[in-house]
């Protein structure tokens, strides 16, 4: 498969005002420590977070001087409390973030097409998709635009095995065995060599393909 380019991904970050400034991200993810507890301390935040204290410290001090936050002293500790602007800068920073993330996914999704046709020309027209988590939902968008049809879902999990998955109903990897798919696609990041084995082991002689 042709590599993936990625400078319109790398575009799409590079435009961001979420993604690329630090700041954001971790106000917040300590508006929302603060928003999910109303008595929360300083050593919650710094445990919920998985932020060094410092960076932690610095974001508190600059939400409590902009408003959003209030402190307040107890005889042995701080505990901290989100208001009504810190409540409206954690919706702003969720929905700027929820956006930015969509359009790097559909960069991406945009570039799986690219690849996926190159499939197609080369007569893959059928394929599997393995395992069924958050990769294969934008690869499987990535499919039908590129002229390849979703003809079989698998997972080795069985709590999601009869599950409908984009028209397919997911079942186990030993549905392979009497499928005539062209390729199997190994939608995932992680664990590529153990799948790889797996299917070795079942027999599996259809095209396996790494995304």
């Amino acid at each position: 498969m042709p590599p993936l380019h990625p400078h319109r991904i790398a575009t799409e970050f590079a435009n961001s005002r979420f993604l690329a400034d630090g700041n954001a991200s971790t106000e917040l993810i300590v508006l929302q420590a603060v928003e999910a507890d109303p008595t929360v301390s300083f050593e919650q935040i710094q445990n919920g977070s998985l932020l060094s204290s410092a960076l932690v410290k610095q974001v508190l001090e600059k939400l409590i001087e902009d408003g959003d936050i209030i402190v307040e002293t107890e005889p042995n500790h701080d505990l901290y409390r989100i208001t009504a602007r810190g409540i409206a800068r954690s919706r702003f920073l969720f929905v700027d973030l929820y956006h930015e993330l969509k359009c790097m996914t559909g960069a991406l999704v945009e570039e799986w097409v690219t690849r996926f046709k190159s499939l197609a020309e080369q007569g893959i027209q059928s394929v599997a998709l393995y395992p069924v988590g958050e990769t294969a939902e934008l690869v499987a968008h990535a499919l039908a635009p590129a002229g390849i049809k979703l003809s079989l879902a698998i997972d080795d999990s069985p709590s999601v095995w009869g599950k409908e998955f984009h028209g397919v109903t997911v079942g186990p990897p030993e549905d392979l065995q009497e499928s005539s798919v062209d390729a199997v696609i190994l939608a995932t990041c992680v664990f590529r060599k153990q799948l790889h084995l797996k299917l070795i082991s079942l027999g599996i002689t259809t095209a396996i393909i790494d995304i």
